[in-house]
């Protein structure tokens, strides 16, 4: 009996010796799965911001093209309407400086006619010399100079921009009151004078 109690005891300890190892095994698997679960998680994590960094450089390059595109375009159409107002300038002091000939030698207002084509000649080189990027720093500067005196401009500028626009609405817009003959006997003319 100490025999079978030896033997199983050995096999008792070689069980367990067994059991320790598989433990040991699982805990090597499990550490080595948490390795590469881990290498996986940081390899993804790489991926992914390596592909948001290049679809983000991706988005600047696009927004910074656009940009460039639409700066470009303002600028052609800036230069466009700067040189035709620069034109209708320079058309009114032509006008003005033929109106003033009209006037007497040596009179006010002749001397006042010239004065202003004069000015008003120069504007027109002046607005035709001027970029648009000084023009935004003049503007700027004065803005922050005056504030007040450049809000109550700016709103002045927003109504009369509102009331040419609604001026050019209605134009636009085709007449809708009904044609109503006014040389009839029930025209208001005719009937207050028959009452």
């Amino acid at each position: 009996m100490t025999t079978d109690t030896g033997t199983d005891r050995t096999q008792a300890k070689t069980t367990s010796a067994q059991k320790a190892d598989q433990k040991g095994k699982r805990k090597d698997d499990y550490g080595k799965s948490s390795k590469s679960a881990a290498k996986l998680t940081d390899d993804a994590r790489n991926d992914a911001t390596s592909s948001a960094s290049a679809a983000a450089d991706a988005a600047r390059k696009t927004v910074k093209d656009a940009s460039e595109a639409t700066i470009g375009r303002v600028t052609d159409k800036v230069s466009e309407t700067k040189g035709a107002a620069a034109n209708r300038i320079r058309e009114s002091a032509d006008a003005l400086h033929d109106a003033s000939s009209r006037f007497p030698e040596g009179s006010l207002e002749r001397e006042t006619a010239e004065r202003i084509a004069r000015s008003l000649s120069g504007a027109a080189a002046q607005v035709r010399s001027t970029d648009l990027q000084s023009v935004a720093s003049e503007l700027e500067y004065f803005a922050r100079r005056h504030p007040a005196i450049f809000a109550g401009c700016a709103a002045l500028v927003g109504f009369a921009a509102a009331r040419a626009m609604k001026a050019s609405a209605r134009r636009s817009e085709p007449d809708h009151t009904p044609y109503a003959p006014t040389n009839t006997a029930y025209s208001a003319r005719s009937y207050r004078s028959a009452g």
